[in-house]
C-alpha cells in the first residue's frame, strides 16, 4: 500500500460512528484529555508509546504498550471519562488489520488491616 491518504468509515458496536482517515504512517502521535489529565501516545514499530501528563503538561509518568506489528493511524478517543480507547492499524505481513486497545484509569480500595505483633 502506498502513502496516499484512503478515506475509511468505520462503525463500531453500534455506540458511534467514526470517519477517519488513514495516513498510514509509522511514526504517529495522538492526545486526549482524559478527566484532568492529557494522554500522549505515538505508534511506533512494534509498540505505543505513552505519556499522562497534568494540566500544565507536566509529566506524570510514561508507559509503552508492546505489540507484534508497526503501529499506524493511532487515534485516541475519550468515552465520557470512563475510559479511554485507542484504535490503530496493526501492519502484518499476511493482513491489514484495525485493532482497539482500551484503558480504564485504577480503582483504589479502601483496605484497613489490623496486625497483632506479640513479642
Amino acid at each position: 500500500m502506498d502513502d496516499e491518504n484512503v478515506d475509511v468509515e468505520i462503525n463500531f458496536y453500534g455506540i458511534s460512528e467514526i470517519v477517519t482517515t488513514f495516513s498510514f504512517n509509522e511514526n504517529n502521535c495522538n492526545y486526549a484529555m482524559f478527566k484532568s489529565e492529557y494522554l500522549f501516545c505515538c505508534g511506533k514499530n512494534g509498540e505505543i508509546n505513552c505519556e499522562r501528563r497534568d494540566i500544565n503538561l507536566q509529566l506524570i509518568n510514561i508507559f509503552d504498550l508492546i505489540l507484534s506489528e508497526n503501529i499506524k493511524n493511532l487515534t485516541i478517543e475519550n468515552h465520557n471519562n470512563t475510559f479511554i480507547e485507542l484504535l490503530y492499524y496493526e501492519e502484518k505481513s499476511e493482513s491489514k488489520n484495525i485493532y482497539k486497545y482500551y484503558i480504564y484509569p485504577p480503582e483504589c480500595n479502601n483496605i484497613n488491616k489490623i496486625s497483632n505483633i506479640n513479642n
